[in-house]
């Protein structure tokens, strides 16, 4: 998705990369949403501890409980 938007030249900002993570969190994508918040830096993203709990948020609303223990206890 995020290759599709850069050809494209659509505009990522932390409005646009935290849609993305919500959305393939809701469609229970775990793997493809860690991808897309590990790919934030390639745009020009911080990658901060608000941003990390943005990404954790994401997940934990669709029920990803297990998937943010580990990550929350891996960093």
């Amino acid at each position: 998705m995020l290759d599709e938007m850069s050809k494209r030249k659509v505009l990522v900002n932390e409005g646009t990369h935290g849609v993305l993570l919500s959305r393939f969190a809701a469609a229970h994508k775990v793997e493809e949403t860690i991808g897309v918040f590990n790919r934030g830096k390639e745009f020009g993203l911080e990658s901060d501890l608000v941003a990390f709990q943005k990404f954790l948020m994401s997940l934990y609303r669709y029920k990803h409980v297990e998937a943010v223990e580990t990550l929350f206890h891996s960093n």
